[in-house]
């Protein structure tokens, strides 16, 4: 970006050879001139206060604020004097302010404004290089911004869709497990039942015969393991016996009759 024009000073001299500002406005642009920015613009608020309606005056302070890196300040100072000189007597002095005004929105950034103030300055000065340079240096930086924020909005946009995608495959999944989940419960719930149903029927069926004087297949194993028990005791006794009597010298009988 092309910076304020050191050349507005030597004009301005010359714009205010004959006025009652004359020697504060020659000693702010001395002061200017050696880089003594606070005491430029000391002698040019001077200047201001003897002729508030001269747009020079405001000029020479927004430049100054400018140099000073007081670029809000600066827009104001020159907003004002454009203000001030609403006849605008002098297009080459007008086309500067605007230039410098321009200059000092590219600075903070506000390059919409920055366009704004140079098409407006050019509107002035058709010839001026220095505005038709930074116009377009502004209008290529707003494409490259507004590509920039477009790329940025679609990255964004992936990563959403990336997200929800994921999110959407998550809930798909606990959905499944919960599914899964409530399944295997019925298939245990329902085996549950199926075991009580089947005991219950058992538990029926063992009522019943004990109520006709069926023996269950559980007393019968009893029974028979008794039996065995018993007849086992008696065959043992038997042999006892007979032993005793061999010894007496008694015969053997058998106690079975087959």
């Amino acid at each position: 970006m092309k910076a304020s024009k050191s050349t507005i000073f030597i004009i301005l001299f010359f714009g205010i050879i004959f006025a009652d500002d004359y020697f504060a406005t020659k000693d702010g642009i001395k002061e200017y001139k050696k880089n003594n920015f606070d005491k430029a613009l000391t002698n040019f608020k001077k200047a201001k206060k003897v002729d508030k309606s001269d747009i020079i005056n405001y000029l020479n302070i927004g430049s100054t604020l400018y140099k000073q890196g007081k670029y809000a300040d600066a827009i104001n100072e020159n907003i004002d004097g454009i203000s001030a000189d609403t006849a605008i007597s002098d297009t080459n002095v007008a086309s500067e302010i605007l230039y410098n005004t321009g200059n000092s929105f590219y600075r903070i950034d506000s390059l919409k404004q920055a366009s704004k103030f140079y098409r407006a300055s050019l509107l002035a000065n058709p010839d001026d290089k220095d505005a038709k340079y930074n116009l377009e240096l502004v209008m290529q930086k707003m494409a490259q911004s507004q590509c920039k924020n477009q790329n940025q909005q679609q990255n964004q946009q992936n990563q959403q869709n990336q997200q929800n995608k994921q999110q959407g495959e998550k809930n798909q999944q606990n959905q499944q497990n919960q599914q899964n989940q409530q399944k295997q419960e019925n298939q245990q719930q329902q085996q549950q039942q199926q075991q009580q149903q089947q005991q219950q029927q058992k538990d029926e069926k063992k009522q019943q015969q004990q109520k006709k004087g069926e023996m269950t297949k559980e007393q019968a194993e009893r029974l028979m393991k008794a039996m065995e028990n018993q007849e086992q005791n008696e065959l043992s006794n038997w042999m006892k016996n007979q032993k005793k009597k061999r010894k007496n010298g008694s015969k053997y009988n058998n106690p079975r009759d087959w």
